[in-house]
């Protein structure tokens, strides 16, 4: 996604002059109905066909990862039939940083 959605600052002060590049981060939203995980990552033009990761919590304290999804080119996805469970999701940037992830939250069945 860099540089499309980066911004760079200029700062002058008494003579001297720097810059800095502000790196602007995807919105990741989730939300749940049931067993079913909706997700939005915006900007959705950049960010279409994006591969998002489904973590859950293991019975030792451990992340793992349990699904994939892509999303379309409006930046939605949707994982059905998750099972009970504490989860996360998470997306991996072009640049390959760890750009962006979601709140822990619960799926009840």
């Amino acid at each position: 996604m860099a540089p499309r959605i980066t911004t760079r600052y200029q700062v002058s002060f008494e003579g001297d002059q720097t810059d800095r590049l502000l790196r602007v981060k995807p919105n990741l939203r989730v939300a749940r109905s049931g067993a079913t995980i909706r997700i939005s990552l915006e900007p959705a033009a950049p960010l279409a066909r994006a591969v998002l990761f489904l973590f859950r919590l293991s019975a030792t304290g451990a992340w793992t990862e349990v699904r994939t999804a892509r999303t379309d080119r409006r930046g939605l996805a949707l994982i059905r039939n998750v099972s009970s469970g504490r989860y996360y999701v998470g997306f991996q940037g072009d640049d390959r940083y760890w750009s962006t992830a979601c709140d822990p939250f619960t799926v009840r069945r």
